[in-house]
């Protein structure tokens, strides 16, 4: 089987398997995502600082990226650090962090919006920092969602939709591999 395949049944697999621990265990898996969330908002927080704050020359925009990656980063590695050093209120503490979060998510697509206006006065396409803002108050939407009882619920409905997209994804990708046939001898007969 050629790599890709063999990588995207492993992607599926692993997919499912994280649905089946989202399901079994909702709390630990909320905490987590929050460390998970926390890395990704580091690197986006460093991105913004050094990729997208030089895209103009614009001094407002210059600053909106600044905050909004230093914010970023301070969000982020408080998401990493602040479950696993106070583990003994770790139950508050991932409460907290997902109000945070959901705060942080909101603010962040607002500077997302005005970072996007910007690029639009001096020409260039930003339709993947529009849509970055879309997907962050929706993310903080569900982050709201989540400390209530029904957020473990939401939880649980993601981890049977992980199941199944993993398995559909590892059977999809092993029902569609390609067959690579060697010929046992070539001639040249002309």
């Amino acid at each position: 089987m050629p790599k890709t395949t063999v990588t995207n049944i492993v992607l599926g697999i692993v997919l499912a398997v994280a649905g089946i621990i989202l399901l079994a265990a909702p709390e630990a898996s909320v905490r987590i995502v929050i460390v998970l969330l926390g890395a990704g908002a580091v690197v986006n927080g460093v991105y913004s600082i050094l990729r997208v704050r030089p895209l103009s020359e614009d001094d407002q925009f210059k600053l909106a990226a600044l905050i909004r990656g230093i914010v970023s980063i301070v969000i982020g590695l408080l998401a990493c650090f602040l479950p696993l050093v106070l583990f003994s209120a770790a139950q508050t503490v991932v409460r907290v962090m997902l109000y945070l979060f959901g705060v942080y998510l909101i603010f962040s697509a607002i500077a997302e919006f005005f970072l996007v206006y910007k690029l639009h006065e001096v020409n260039v396409p930003a339709k993947s920092f529009a849509g970055e803002a879309v997907v962050s108050i929706i993310v903080a939407i569900i982050l709201f969602m989540i400390p209530a009882n029904f957020g473990l619920v939401i939880v649980r409905i993601f981890g049977i939709v992980m199941i199944v997209c993993g398995a559909v994804f590892a059977l999809y990708s092993y029902r569609n591999r390609m067959y690579i046939i060697e010929p046992d001898s070539v001639s040249d007969e002309e």
